[in-house]
């Protein structure tokens, strides 16, 4: 990685985490729980006693770069054959310019862990739509995720 993100707080810890904000700043965390268990949801950013992903953190080293530019990363993987794989990893800016469709789908996918009402997602729509005319919508909105959130046990 750059070094300037290689070096950036959290980025390098190995656990033992406690919280959520550890393990989503956590490079080797968030490595390990997508070679073991594919797109990271919510509930695996937060299973902090993962025998298996705490395992494999042992066996990630995160390398600064200057020859990496920021927002890419090369991964090497070594097999337990001994074959290595390797990605280099390019990104820029622009790959994380979402249009509408994609902020969507994503807060949509993420929201659905959460148990909050399609019909929240579809208010919030219709205040970015036309804020003029939905701008109370908005506090209906946050009350429905409120209680949502408190029906799910996540909010206290």
């Amino acid at each position: 990685m750059n070094p300037y993100e290689a070096g950036y707080a959290g980025m390098d810890a190995t656990g033992p985490f406690e919280s959520i904000s550890g393990t989503l700043m956590s490079i080797p965390f968030c490595i390990a729980t997508t070679l073991l268990h594919g797109t990271p949801t919510m509930a695996q950013m937060t299973s902090y006693g993962d025998a298996q992903v705490n395992a494999l953190i042992e066996r990630i080293q995160l390398q600064a770069d200057e020859q990496v530019p920021r927002l890419c990363c090369a991964l090497e993987l070594t097999l337990e054959g001994g074959e290595t794989l390797e990605q280099d990893q390019r990104m820029t800016t622009a790959d994380y310019a979402y249009d509408r469709a994609g902020v969507r789908a994503l807060i949509r996918r993420v929201g659905a862990e959460s148990s909050i009402p399609e019909a929240v997602y579809e208010g919030l729509e219709r205040v970015v739509d036309d804020p003029v005319q939905h701008f109370d919508a908005l506090f209906a909105c946050f009350e429905s995720a409120r209680k949502a959130a408190q029906a799910s046990g996540a909010a206290r």
